[in-house]
């Protein structure tokens, strides 16, 4: 009973599912989180409930397959400037 009046809204809300064309770091567990390298989504492989949970992302030496929890979102490719 106790763990319930602890509501985790992580998982209760609806997240950004990644895409193509999304810029991200690329989170590495030997490196400090200013050296993570810049990356740019190439494919998504999402699952059967619709959700991305794997991508192709290119660096700018490489490309490697990374779960979304190891990624950080900075621009996604639908963000249009207004104006």
């Amino acid at each position: 009973m106790l763990p319930t009046f602890n509501v985790r809204r992580r998982w209760f809300h609806p997240r950004h599912n990644l895409k193509e064309g999304d810029v991200v770091l690329i989170a590495e567990s030997k490196a400090n989180c200013g050296e993570w390298p810049l990356g740019r989504i190439m494919e998504v492989y999402p699952v059967d409930d619709g959700l991305v949970r794997v991508v192709r992302v290119k660096s700018k030496n490489k490309e490697f397959l990374r779960p979304v929890h190891c990624l950080c979102p900075l621009e996604y490719a639908d963000d249009n400037p207004v104006g």
